[in-house]
């Protein structure tokens, strides 16, 4: 019903929950406190086409945080423009690269945000310690893409999953000169030339520029994923 999240749990510093199964809004008052007692704070996803009702989430003490769209785009993509073809895209077992080593843009729209002293710089430091993982554990499938003059633009790390590919995690620098479409089409295209043909992720729907770049390069939406953060309630 609950289970400690070791990856929330080694970023937040403290034990982190995540509820998994949604019997627990069916629960008394009193035994959701005891079994979310030892932590600092929980999360909770589900469809939302096959959510609990949302009232008993808040009596619960689940807040509404975001809802994700999920998607499934073909490899390459159908178009490129001339920008995105003179961007060099190295892979990480071909040369590593440390994903902070250089600033990167902010993680704007990632749903951690709501969270007591959740910063700019400690929700970047959940996913780029994330993407420094999926590079130490993928390093053929983590790109860094380059401009024409060999100058870092920014990265692209995804996972292999049977015959999809999982496009996890991406971010531009904070001093590039491209887009991220132009980061985008050229990170696909890449993929596309060791194999995979389909890839998918999701993304939050507060984030209306990555929505407008898969939709430009022909993703299907596919799904939509809520999720609710819980934190005790703190007496003034």
């Amino acid at each position: 019903m609950i289970a400690e999240d070791p990856i929330n749990s080694r970023w937040w510093g403290a034990p982190v929950a995540k509820v998994t199964d949604p019997e627990l809004f069916t629960r008394d008052a009193a035994e959701r406190e005891h079994l979310l007692a030892p932590f600092t704070w929980a999360e909770f996803r589900a469809p939302l086409n096959a959510a609990p009702d949302p009232w008993a989430l808040a009596r619960a003490g689940f807040a509404f945080s975001d809802a994700q769209i999920g998607f499934r785009i073909r490899l390459p993509p159908p178009t490129m423009s001339s920008s995105s073809k003179r961007l060099r895209v190295r892979f990480a077992d071909e040369q590593s690269f440390d994903p902070g080593a250089r600033a990167v843009r902010s993680f704007a729209h990632e749903r951690f945000h709501v969270l007591p002293g959740a910063t700019d710089e400690r929700v970047a430091e959940r996913y780029l310690a994330w993407a420094r993982q999926l590079v130490a554990e993928h390093p053929g499938w983590c790109a860094e893409v380059l401009d024409d003059d060999g100058t870092p633009q920014g990265w692209f790390c995804c996972q292999r999953r049977g015959s999809r590919l999982d496009l996890t995690l991406s971010a531009l620098y904070a001093d590039a000169t491209i887009s991220g479409l132009h980061l985008y089409e050229a990170s696909l295209a890449g993929f596309a030339t060791k194999g995979p043909r389909v890839g998918d992720a999701s993304f939050s729907v507060t984030n209306h520029d990555v929505h407008g770049i898969y939709a430009q390069l022909g993703a299907r939406f596919t799904s939509v994923t809520g999720f609710w953060l819980w934190r005790p309630v703190l007496s003034l």
